[in-house]
């Protein structure tokens, strides 16, 4: 009965509809971000809800905050509890309060009339629970962990219209995921595609439950409860990784330096790295090369060695330059 409340509950959350699936929107991004291969068209994905997505963080609270104090609202008003009916209502006026204050300023309308209607829209998309993949990519950008979760099922839906797509689910947070030679891909919110160990470390748990998605001939979308996964032990080779960085980048690896010129810190990557999976390194190798090409600019080509070493979860890039 509890596995049931809580898959009806996933449903609710992020079950994506027919009208998900067809719209324009959606399926113009899907042929955009599709790869000449499976490992780079899921690096795509995420790539382009890193640079293009931001965090909702009035989503993020409020949806679960306004939910529960309707319901206790209801409860108490049924109960007659003046105290707890006037708690909640105090709650519910400061949560609406606060969005107010958060939101009117930014909105364009010309009318106060079109303005209160815009607000009340937005206040209504920041509680509901699932937002429709159109406002997610076009109207607002902007999303919390379901939300991405729900665009990715569909992009997966809309590339790979046969494809079963599973949700990872942990509290309070949940990712995509695809399995390709019965080991999962989890996609979550930015690089890397991470294993399902990966993406375990990464959230210092030991195991998660996973949820398989289903799309049938007449588009719709059902939800079930799978298996549960538990967490393996990492692997990492840095100076493997440190040689295919430097080819990616065209560092030919050679200085009389003693000491480095900086160092980049990448935490938890290095509880990321598999050597012997092809998607997680490519999409890894791709988020470091992005980090040090946000970091040199244009000097790239003014580096001529780098060394890559591990402290513990960390990944640690010491950057020398030309003399």
């Amino acid at each position: 009965m509890i596995c049931k409340f809580k898959t009806w509950a996933l449903k609710r959350q992020f079950r994506n509809i027919p009208n998900d699936l067809k719209n324009e929107n959606l399926i113009e991004l899907a042929e955009r971000l599709k790869g000449n291969s499976g490992k780079e068209t899921l690096t795509n994905i995420l790539e382009w809800q890193d640079r293009n997505l931001d965090f909702w963080l009035e989503r993020w609270p409020f949806a679960p905050l306004l939910v529960c104090v309707f319901a206790v609202f209801v409860g108490a008003f049924l109960y007659r509890l003046f105290t707890i009916l006037c708690g909640c209502l105090g709650i519910f006026i400061f949560a609406l309060v606060y969005l107010f204050f958060r939101y009117w300023g930014s909105l364009k309308e010309r009318s106060i009339k079109e303005k209160i209607f815009k607000f009340i829209e937005v206040v209504y998309d920041t509680i509901r629970s699932n937002l429709p993949v159109e406002k997610i990519v076009k109207k607002y950008k902007r999303a919390v962990c379901r939300d991405y979760a729900k665009l990715t099922a569909a992009l997966l839906f809309s590339i790979y219209p046969n494809s079963e797509v599973y949700f990872i689910k942990i509290p309070y947070h949940v990712a995509a995921a695809v399995k390709i030679d019965d080991e999962y891909y989890v996609l979550d919110q930015n690089l890397p595609v991470l294993t399902k160990n990966g993406w375990l470390n990464r959230w210092n748990l030991k195991d998660a439950e996973v949820y398989l998605s289903e799309r049938n001939s007449e588009g719709e979308v059902s939800i079930r409860w799978y298996e549960r996964i538990t967490r393996d032990s990492p692997k990492i080779d840095t100076e493997k990784l440190t040689e295919e960085i430097a080819k990616i980048l065209g560092i030919k690896q050679s200085t009389h330096k003693d000491k480095s010129d900086f160092e980049i810190r990448l935490y938890d990557y290095a509880i990321y790295y598999d050597e012997y999976d092809e998607i997680t390194k490519y999409s890894l190798i791709r988020a470091i090369k992005n980090r040090l090409e946000s970091e040199l600019c244009s000097n790239i080509d003014k580096v001529s060695k780098i060394e890559i070493s591990q402290n513990e979860n960390d990944l640690i890039i010491k950057v020398y330059f030309n003399s």
